[in-house]
């Protein structure tokens, strides 16, 4: 059985404003999950691809996260992820 802790609402921004956040700002996006990828040569690492009507964009879950979110993270159809902006140019 799971517990609701109710916590502090904490800012988000939207999928749209992602694009235009500067490399290396941390930030937290509420954003429907559209696969997950799990390649056995990856070490445990999860990749996660997300997106709404504005933006699509591939998260990367390294392993010691996933475990500590094992639990919403493999089942989820929406997610509130937090991490920071990389870029690849």
């Amino acid at each position: 059985m799971s517990t609701l802790s109710i916590q502090r609402p904490r800012p988000t921004i939207a999928t749209r404003t992602l694009a235009r956040s500067p490399a290396e700002r941390r930030v937290r996006v509420p954003v429907p999950v559209l696969m997950r990828l799990q390649p056995m040569t990856a070490r445990g690492v999860i990749f996660v691809t997300i997106g709404d009507e504005y933006r699509n964009a591939n998260v990367v879950v390294y392993s010691h996260v996933a475990e500590r979110d094992r639990g919403p993270l493999p089942t989820s159809q929406l997610l509130v992820l937090g991490g920071r902006v990389e870029r690849e140019d």
